[in-house]
């Protein structure tokens, strides 16, 4: 009973995550209009207009990157910046992953006041991985840690948005670009590891909506993603359950019942 429940929930996690891929691909495509609709390119084809990136709504800006936030890369290591009298901890590739920052391992070097200044990172910084594997190169998550509390390094490159443009629905467009292989096609492969390039990823065009719709947008996703972790937890605390009842069985604190089945 309880598998069949963890299956159930697991299957549900799965629809919803598939749900939420294809809604992005609509609001990236189409937008969402002041009444929460997604707009209709066919019934109102006279709102739409050919792109660089495809059929978007005629209101969307088409601007590059570098135009909707500051790109920058970060400082790179050497045996030079190893000590000093301001070491700080950095972010590098091992720490950002998609839609997360992990600080489980955190590294330090030495930055002066003024690097410091160039490479902190701040809330709402999009951190992006420079230097991947091809198919994971460009992947991304927004910092929402204290300020200043880390720089980072040349092995990610940080995207700090513009007054016209808001950290969460430019994390929605990068997301996209990572699974729709757009920095797949504009990373350049070296050796074993492929490289973003903060000048190329700088010159991407990037869709621009007015800032009220990227509000909209990044509304709607977050409704999505509040969805699927209420069904992860759900799915967590059911694992839990399974887990605590097998240990109680095998221990013989609960016996086990002859018509109940665990299975």
């Amino acid at each position: 009973m309880i598998d069949e429940a963890i299956t159930r929930t697991e299957a549900v996690i799965a629809k919803l995550k598939q749900l939420r891929t294809g809604l992005l691909h609509d609001l990236l495509s189409r937008g969402i209009d002041e009444n929460g609709e997604l707009r209709d390119p066919i019934a109102k084809p006279e709102n739409f207009v050919d792109t660089p990136l495809g059929r978007k709504p005629k209101h969307w800006a088409i601007v590059l990157v570098e135009q909707a936030g500051d790109v920058r890369l970060g400082r790179q290591r050497s045996p030079a910046h190893e000590a000093g009298a301001h070491i700080r901890p950095y972010l590098r590739v091992t720490n950002v992953f998609d839609g997360y920052i992990d600080y489980t391992d955190i590294q330090s070097m030495n930055f002066h006041p003024a690097e410091q200044a160039i490479y902190n990172v701040e809330p709402g910084d999009i951190l992006l991985n420079e230097g991947q594997s091809l198919e994971l190169v460009g992947r991304s998550a927004i910092y929402k840690g204290n300020p200043g509390a880390f720089c980072f390094q040349n092995t990610l490159v940080r995207f700090r948005c513009t007054s016209g443009s808001m950290p969460e629905y430019c994390q929605a467009v990068f997301h996209h670009w990572l699974h729709a292989v757009r920095f797949t096609r504009v990373a350049k492969q070296t050796t074993s590891v492929a490289h973003l390039g903060a000048d190329r990823f700088a010159k991407m065009p990037f869709p621009l909506p007015p800032i009220q719709e990227q509000q909209r947008i990044a509304q709607a996703l977050r409704t999505c993603d509040h969805t699927i972790r209420a069904e992860e937890d759900g799915a967590e605390k059911l694992q839990k359950l399974r887990g605590g009842l097998s240990k109680d069985l095998l221990t013989g604190r609960l016996p086990l019942p002859p018509d109940i089945d665990l299975s």
